[in-house]
């Protein structure tokens, strides 16, 4: 799929990539700290220890989700936008795992971007409680539930938490994008096993399962929340975040955005930092840019790749799903967001159920940064 130079898009696809990301530890060392924005703008390291990168797409697969998965003892909780009930691979391991006597609920946005057409999460509920396991539809006041997180056996010593930038449909592994007949979806996903983060994330969970209740308030330095607009109580520390993440960079901002639009929160920090001269790179998708924040902003010195080529299919085209962040790459400071907002689309921020992290473990950031490069560059 190709968009019109210039003008925002929403896409439906494009909102449902954040529940992947947590599957598997193969890939990446497991250590972290996160940073949490101060009242100046910067971040300060926690020291968490606890959240790392787990998937890499379309380079890992679907395997690391599926092992995240199996590797639960008592509960699995999934909170996602979208997941293909047809989808195999990973509904399997969901039936043998409530056959085995894990207790399994999926949480599915109760509305979807798609306008004119049918909810397909309803259909997609139903199907999922056809086949014996507990699906229901998210509370009504967010414009999307567009969270994208597995829980792992919460409750207990051993709980943990993945969160990610992709949905659960087959277009999020592997070499045939959601976008792109012939691409794969770039997507980002982490392990968080930090016990209190894992307690706010399963919280939050339940108060967004039926029956309703209070979420808790945004405390944990290392997690993003939205919606944060003041209507919705307590308000989500998003908007507060990122645009403090953006303003504490000191070296380089490296950004992979599905879209770029105005008006947004996070616009005029990005600019001002690249007015200052700090390096901003953006990895996006043709068409992905608003046209008047395209021209400031290469006028500001930012540069832009429109067009990566998959990793293992360097002919085509690799649709930009992930909304990863990437602040001072290689310097002490260096943090990165990884999660299922999109930072420069301000109902993501306001508006939607989401769930974001703030990476700092060393050999995570220099995978992210080593992704950047290579993506970048193609």
């Amino acid at each position: 799929m190709r968009f019109a130079a210039g003008k925002p898009f929403r896409i439906l696809s494009a909102t449902t990539v954040a529940l992947v990301a947590v599957a598997v530890v193969s890939a990446c060392s497991s250590s972290d700290s996160a940073p949490s924005p101060t009242s100046s703008g910067s971040t300060a390291a926690s020291q968490s220890n606890s959240i790392s990168l787990a998937i890499l797409e379309p380079n890992d697969g679907v395997g690391p989700v599926v092992d995240f998965i199996r590797s639960a003892k008592h509960t699995v909780d999934i909170a996602i936008y979208e997941f293909d009930p047809e989808y195999k691979e990973l509904v399997e391991p969901l039936l043998q795992a409530q056959q085995s006597g894990i207790k399994v609920r999926i949480l599915l946005s109760r509305k979807l971007f798609d306008p004119g057409s049918k909810n397909k999460n309803i259909a997609a509920a139903a199907k999922f409680r056809s086949m014996g396991l507990d699906a229901q539809l998210s509370r009504p006041e967010f414009s999307y539930s567009h969270e994208k997180a597995v829980i792992a056996d919460a409750g207990t010593p051993q709980a943990r938490a993945l969160v990610c930038d992709f949905n659960f449909q087959p277009g999020y592994f592997g070499l045939k994008s959601v976008e792109s007949k012939d691409g794969g979806t770039r997507g980002m996903a982490v392990v968080d096993s930090d016990p209190a983060d894992v307690v706010d994330i399963a919280a939050t969970f339940n108060a967004d399962w039926p029956p309703y209740g209070e979420w808790p308030a945004a405390t944990r330095p290392n997690l993003v929340w939205s919606p944060s607009a003041p209507q919705f109580q307590p308000p989500g520390n998003s908007a507060s975040a990122l645009t403090g993440l953006i303003a504490g960079a000191k070296k380089s901002i490296d950004i992979y955005a599905l879209q770029i639009a105005l008006p947004s929160v996070m616009y005029q920090p990005l600019l001002t930092k690249a007015r200052a001269g700090i390096p901003v790179r953006i990895v996006t998708n043709e068409g992905g840019v608003d046209s008047t924040a395209g021209k400031e902003l290469a006028a500001a010195g930012v540069k832009f790749q429109y067009r990566p080529t998959t990793p293992g299919r360097e002919s085509s085209v690799m649709f930009i799903h992930s909304k990863t962040v990437l602040v001072d790459a290689g310097a002490p400071s260096a943090t990165a967001f990884v999660g299922s907002q999109n930072p420069f689309l301000q109902q993501s921020l306001e508006t939607e159920r989401e769930l974001g992290t703030l990476v700092t473990d060393a050999p995570s950031l220099e995978r992210i940064s080593a992704t950047f490069q290579r993506d970048f560059a193609s």
